[in-house]
């Protein structure tokens, strides 16, 4: 285990020392030849358009009429499930493994969200067989909850808010390209510094 900590530390270190390197050389670049990396820049440039990504999300996926076709089915599992949740809480429910681990300290508020969870889970499985029999008898009795819940959410209207360019850091790039660039540079570098200095230190720790 401590030769696999050693390595994983090594490689992340040494990851991090390369994007530091790679930083310092960007900020030099920066400093030294800004059109040219505003030319990198403008050709790196990408606009990623969400809408594609999100269109087989933005269908409409209509169960009802699975649901009513086969609704014995559909309530006979609902009533099973339910039932046997009130069977396991009322003859095979015992204290939760976690509540042991619990401190003597809070052992007694561990004792009173595991009854509060057991409760709840009472509340809902009895939800569950009056649902699952309503199903089985009666689904249609269903009718004003499935049109309430069957609304059409489209995601344009709240992805259109981060559907919008920012360039605060370009513009001020921009403006001062080389200020930017002996910055970047200063602060990348002085890292990497730090990082090879404490390396030994480091890794040593992780051994």
């Amino acid at each position: 285990m401590d030769t696999l900590l050693a390595i994983t530390v090594t490689g992340l270190l040494l990851a991090l020392a390369l994007l530091l390197a790679a930083a310092t050389a960007f900020g030099i670049a920066l400093a030294v030849r800004p059109a040219a990396v505003e030319r990198l820049r403008a050709r790196l440039d990408r606009r990623l358009d969400t809408d594609e990504a999100v269109s087989a999300l933005d269908r409409p996926w209509n169960m009802d009429s699975w649901l009513y076709r086969y609704h014995h089915l559909y309530g006979i599992v609902v009533i099973a499930l339910a039932a046997f949740i009130l069977w396991f809480l009322a003859f095979g429910y015992d204290s939760p493994a976690w509540v042991a681990g619990v401190g003597a300290d809070h052992r007694e508020i561990a004792l009173i969200l595991a009854e509060v969870a057991r409760f709840l889970l009472w509340i809902g499985a009895m939800a569950g067989v009056i649902l699952g029999t309503v199903i089985l008898v009666r689904p249609s009795a269903l009718k004003g909850v499935e049109q309430w819940a069957n609304r059409w959410i489209a995601p344009q209207a709240w992805r259109r808010a981060l559907d919008r360019e920012y360039h605060p850091a370009d513009a001020w790039f921009q403006r001062h390209p080389r200020a930017s660039g002996i910055a970047v540079a200063i602060a990348a570098g002085a890292l990497l510094v730090a990082l090879l200095l404490h390396w030994g230190a480091i890794t040593g720790a992780a051994a």
